[in-house]
């Protein structure tokens, strides 16, 4: 077969997810596509009720998003499932499979960057932890990029050597996921146990003796719902990762284990759907809320105050936006601080 003809071209290699079927897949994708859809509406009536009382938080809207992405994933799965021989709606369905996970990377990396603000806050919003953070979202947004394009591009050619450079930049791609997944994990842990060092503990006395407080409840649930979560989307990412690093197994081949439909549901959607639920149900925007336009060390701390009509102990400012609207005046913390 002449490496000039026109693609796509059928795969010769088992993938994940293997390619559906009627059963069991239909019933499957249907209850997941219903599961996305609540999760969708169930963000965006929160993001409405909350925008109403001027209580602004995107990162709802960005779930949506994420959800709304996944409907579609389901709806192409659905479609392809009917038309089999249509691979430009198996590659479409690939495509979305790759890419929707990465929005709830970033979300978590945003919770994961408030906490550290609130914990240090001359750290936290210095020059480079300021730069830190958007480089890991640029980071994500290229490396998609060049998934989406090496995810299309193999399914048109027929040469080794494209196909070769084709799976070196996916398994890049995998593997920078499976890294911003886990960031949130050394950072919180590295953030919380420098909070117990004397020398840190002085600094705090020193303006006023505490966190740079924000939201509702106390650090630790917010330490615990961020470390959960990036359990969770760890697992899904490495799973990828390890699976795509493994030997191609050609289709005639015996099918593994690791690319049964129970993983590939399991590994991906079932993780997806938890985590978006689970801060559905922790109330992720009162508990990760900020002030709008927040610029610099003890802002939060400083907003609360102005609210109450006490006057801040310290106030900084150190380089750094966040981008949320005012806090509700009058929140208390739930449980004692964590460091």
């Amino acid at each position: 077969m002449s490496s000039h003809q026109s693609g796509p071209f059928r795969p010769t290699e088992q993938s994940l997810g293997e390619t559906p079927s009627r059963n069991p897949d239909t019933p499957i994708s249907a209850v997941f596509l219903v599961l996305f859809l609540l999760g969708a509406i169930g963000h965006m009536a929160t993001f409405i009720r909350n925008k109403k009382r001027d209580h602004w938080f995107v990162l709802n809207a960005m779930i949506f998003g994420f959800c709304n992405s996944r409907v579609i994933t389901f709806s192409l799965r659905l479609g392809w499932i009917e038309h089999l021989s249509n691979l430009r709606l198996g590659i479409a369905c690939a495509i979305f499979v790759y890419a929707g996970t990465v929005l709830l990377f970033a979300i978590n990396l945003v919770f994961t960057q408030r906490i550290i603000r609130a914990q240090h806050p001359a750290v936290g919003w210095s020059r480079p932890a300021s730069i830190f953070f958007p480089l890991c979202y640029a980071w994500i947004v290229v490396s998609i990029a060049a998934i989406i394009v090496v995810a299309v591009q193999t399914n048109y050619t027929l040469s080794g050597n494209t196909q070769r450079i084709d799976r070196d930049i996916l398994l890049y791609g995998q593997t920078a996921f499976a890294v911003i997944a886990f960031l949130p994990i050394p950072l919180l842990t590295i953030s919380t146990l420098a909070g117990r060092l004397s020398s840190v503990q002085a600094r705090r006395a020193a303006n006023g003796g505490s966190i740079d407080k924000f939201g509702h409840g106390s650090m630790r649930v917010k330490i615990i719902v961020v470390m959960l979560s990036a359990l969770l989307l760890c697992l899904g990412a490495s799973y990828r990762v390890g699976v795509n690093f493994l030997t191609p197994i050609p289709l005639a081949a015996a099918k593994p284990w690791y690319f049964s439909k129970a993983c590939f549901y399991c590994f991906n959607f079932v993780i997806e759907i938890l985590v978006v639920y689970s801060w559905l149900a922790v109330r992720i925007d009162q508990r990760f809320h900020v002030p709008n336009k927040s610029s610099g060390a003890y802002n939060y701390a400083a907003y609360l105050a102005t609210r109450s009509g006490a006057v801040p102990d310290a106030e900084k400012n150190v380089s750094g936006t966040d981008s949320e609207s005012e806090l509700q005046a009058g929140r208390k913390e739930e449980d004692a601080p964590l460091s």
